[in-house]
């Protein structure tokens, strides 16, 4: 089953390919989940419960919120024996001209199953700030779908955190038609032996946009991962500004990296760039630190922290 699709463009120009998925991971029978923690969230009328848009699979929680102004909203997703498949939407928007923050968390130490997606409604005016935080065992399966909406002069700084994990597949989607709105998504990574498939597409339309894509992650043992970031820059983009980056830090030359930072342009009044890099420690650092009684392997989990 192929998931996570790149841009038809994208895909046919530059030869990226989608992410293959075993269909036996898939969990067709879903239990209710209970253990979910809710914190300073107004919730809204819930719109239709909605298939969720990758599978023909019904949620197993809904919700529809509202982030208020100055306060600092959590929704955490404890996963455990009885709780361990989760399939969800979750619709989070603010007040125009407020300010708030919002982080998301889900936490699991045994297999699990999680499917989910959230969409970010930013008004006009506004700010937000998200940290969306997964920590998954081994033999477990995360799926994250983002969808964003941004209005005029809003601003949308996001986080997202994704650390060890079997198969992690999170694709960001978002739209700009409006003027002077700013995204900023950050993404750190840990992929222990598994493998990991991120897809971001940004389309800008309106004029003075800011986008900055920063992704920073470590790879262990047999790990692969494939960064995908778009950035499509429409005629009428004038005065808008792309970046892109990526370190990836492999530990091990077994370790699969693979990055593909596109900027796309039909407007030439944009300020652009794009690049990524490997890091690993140099012969000269590791002698250096072994001289001073700090063992490889320490060096190296030293080395993963200042990353």
């Amino acid at each position: 089953m192929k998931v996570n699709f790149s841009p038809i463009n994208t895909c046919n120009n530059y030869g990226i390919n989608s992410f293959m998925l075993d269909d036996t991971k898939i969990v067709d029978n879903l239990c209710q989940f209970d253990n979910i923690y809710i914190e300073n969230l107004e919730k809204l009328k819930d719109d239709k419960i909605i298939k969720n848009q990758i599978f023909d699979q019904k949620n197993n929680f809904f919700a529809h919120f509202l982030a208020k102004n100055g306060q600092k909203s959590k929704i955490f997703f404890d996963f455990d024996k009885k709780n361990n498949n989760l399939a969800e939407q979750i619709k989070i928007e603010n007040e125009a001209n407020s300010c708030g923050e919002v982080i998301i968390k889900y936490n699991s130490s045994i297999p699990s199953y999680h499917n989910g997606e959230i969409d970010f409604c930013v008004k006009s005016d506004s700010r937000l700030t998200s940290i969306i935080y997964s920590n998954f065992g081994a033999n477990s399966l995360n799926m994250i779908s983002i969808n964003l909406d941004l209005a005029k002069g809003s601003e949308l700084n996001l986080v997202l955190v994704d650390l060890a994990c079997d198969t992690s597949l999170q694709s960001l989607s978002c739209e700009l038609p409006n003027n002077n709105s700013t995204l900023n998504v950050k993404t750190i990574y840990m992929c222990d032996g598994g493998k990991a498939d991120y897809n971001y597409v940004v389309d800008v339309k309106g004029e003075n946009a800011k986008v900055d894509m920063n992704a920073i992650g470590v790879l262990c043992h047999q790990a692969s991962k494939d960064f995908k970031g778009t950035i499509v820059f429409d005629k009428g983009a004038k005065n808008s500004v792309g970046r892109e980056r990526e370190l990836c830090l492999p530990m091990s030359e077994s370790c699969i990296s693979l990055s593909s930072p596109i900027i796309l342009c039909q407007e030439e009044d944009v300020d652009i760039s794009h690049s990524t890099s490997l890091g690993k420690i140099d012969d000269k650092t590791m002698f250096y630190m072994n001289s001073r009684g700090i063992n490889s392997e320490e060096a190296q989990r030293i080395f993963v922290k200042a990353q």
